[in-house]
């Protein structure tokens, strides 16, 4: 009897992106920032052929709104939209919609300014615990002359939007701040904090630390990190680091250019283990534990001397450990 193993021939993927941006011009000689939207339509198309099976053809049609006023230093009203549609030409496919901001507020103030947003955010520098839709009060410090220097702090409350779809986290609340300090327009740090709760118990509470660091001879370092200040489902798992990640580059020469990432952490369902304590589901060790993880990926990139048609070279090697954590 003769066993034909199955073949994957790789799939095709084409892409087409129309965008529609809308922006007004000034007459004056400093034009000052307005109001920029876009729309955009992306269609993808992957084909698979497998040996034994009829040929399937996936196709998504996404739509992708943004909207945004300027963010300058004066009184104004703020609001911003971010969303995307996806519907898919195969029926056991839904459609997904995700609004990952759409917001309306308003900014107060020139030298130091108030800000109030209410409505779906999306704040980037709480990592997993971004998603919000609810209220933000941020102070911001006007810019120092003197490099640049800005102090920020800001408070939120609110629910947990889902992700690919409308609608929110059933019985799930979240809250807390964070604190930015910020030179110039490449280097930041931000430590925030965020307690999420759900039907009561706490979920999660965090801190997290996002750090923008540039320096000489074209290096540049971005680090994030979680760590979790009291154990996930109320204590029921450990606390501790959740994640930590590190990217950084460097010119090593005029043209060569190092470049590495190194992530680790645990990956644990925290949502999962919180609703299965609140049920008086049986804990499994696998799901207190997680499962923890560490990668690594140095690599270097060869820059194109002027003047010559020969390309970039990149070198990347990953390293990659998984393990279930010892009870």
């Amino acid at each position: 009897m003769r066993t034909h193993t199955p073949h994957v021939r790789p799939f095709l993927a084409v892409t087409f992106i129309l965008g529609l941006v809308t922006a007004a011009a000034a007459q004056s000689p400093a034009p000052k920032p307005r109001v920029d939207g876009r729309i955009g339509f992306i269609i993808n198309t992957a084909s698979r052929d497998v040996e034994g099976l009829d040929p399937r053809r996936d196709t998504e049609l996404a739509t992708t709104v943004t909207f945004r006023t300027p963010d300058i230093e004066a009184p104004a009203f703020d609001v911003g939209l971010d969303l995307r549609h996806s519907h898919y030409t195969t029926v056991d496919r839904p459609d997904r919609v995700s609004v990952y901001d759409g917001f309306a507020g308003a900014r107060f103030g020139t030298e130091g300014q108030f800000r109030v947003r209410a409505g779906h955010m999306w704040l980037p520098d709480l990592g997993t615990a971004g998603a919000l839709a609810g209220g933000l009060f941020e102070y911001r410090q006007a810019a120092s002359t003197h490099q640049g220097i800005r102090l920020a702090a800001g408070a939120f409350s609110g629910v947990e939007p889902l992700v690919y779809d409308t609608g929110y986290a059933s019985g799930v609340r979240k809250h807390g701040g964070y604190v930015a300090f910020q030179r110039g327009f490449m280097q930041r740090h931000v430590v925030g904090y965020a307690r999420i709760q759900q039907q009561g118990v706490t979920e999660r509470e965090l801190l997290t630390f996002t750090n923008y660091l540039p320096g000489k001879s074209g290096f540049f370092l971005y680090q994030a990190a979680e760590v979790d200040l009291k154990g996930p489902a109320n204590g029921t798992a450990s606390g501790g680091l959740s994640y930590f990640l590190a990217n950084g580059r460097v010119s090593a020469g005029p043209h060569l250019e190092l470049n590495g990432t190194y992530n680790r952490g645990r990956s644990l369902d925290a949502r999962r283990l919180t609703d299965d304590v609140l049920n008086g589901r049986p804990l499994t060790p696998e799901a207190v534990q997680g499962l923890v993880y560490e990668r690594r990926r140095p690599g270097h990139r060869a820059r194109r001397p002027a003047g010559r048609r020969v390309g970039g070279i990149t070198a990347t090697a990953t390293i990659a450990t998984m393990r279930r954590r010892a009870g």
